[in-house]
């Protein structure tokens, strides 16, 4: 006989982060919705030219900042945001 019922094999703990992302440009701040290895994704795409900005991400209320490069500058028509270290 089969069941219906789907096992999970991760405890529940009932714990859930509060994550935040940001993109600060010019001490304006940007949400992100997707952080990857050298691209952001926006929640709101702008304008902007290459320009040096900062990373955000926080992780139930702990900040972790750190510069970069937005070597492609933002643009309206795209959401991904090509990111460089910056020096």
């Amino acid at each position: 006989m089969e069941s219906n019922t789907i096992r999970s094999s991760s405890p529940k703990t009932g714990y859930s982060a509060t994550v935040e992302m940001f993109l600060e440009v010019g001490g304006v701040r940007h949400d992100v919705s997707h952080m990857g290895p050298e691209f952001l994704i926006l929640a709101k795409p702008v304008n902007c030219p290459p320009c040096e900005a900062v990373v955000g991400l926080s992780v139930d209320g702990r900040l972790k900042q750190w510069p970069v490069k937005l070597t492609e500058g933002i643009s309206e028509a795209a959401s991904r945001v090509r990111t460089a270290k910056a020096a």
